[in-house]
């Protein structure tokens, strides 16, 4: 995972935007990548995803899981799953919570 500041502008154009498309609740959302690599194209050094695009680049899928780090524990508002084994693992706790909520709301 890699920890990144991304605005409120980035986070309208990917519908990403914290309190909106993503809450405490879901605090994640899966992104084109291919939208990514094209703002890093258009926008380049000054892109907010600049700082990963060598590891987007290596990255196989279509999509990226893109986090809310509410607390911002990792030092900045997002975490960008730059492997398919981050992104499976927090994908795996994200299921086990959801799974939990709906056993116990039953």
């Amino acid at each position: 995972l890699e920890s990144l500041f991304l605005t409120g502008a980035t986070q309208e154009a990917h519908h990403i935007r914290t309190g909106e498309d993503l809450t405490e609740d879901k605090p994640w959302e899966m992104v084109s990548k291919q939208a990514i690599l094209e703002e890093i194209q258009f926008k380049g050094a000054i892109s907010d995803f600049h700082p990963v695009k060598a590891k987007l680049q290596k990255y196989a899928p279509d999509t990226v899981l893109i986090i809310w780090d509410v607390e911002e524990e990792y030092g900045n508002n997002f975490l960008v799953a730059v492997t398919e084994r981050a992104r499976d693992d927090r994908l795996e706790v994200y299921r086990a919570e959801e799974a939990k909520k709906e056993a116990e709301a039953a």
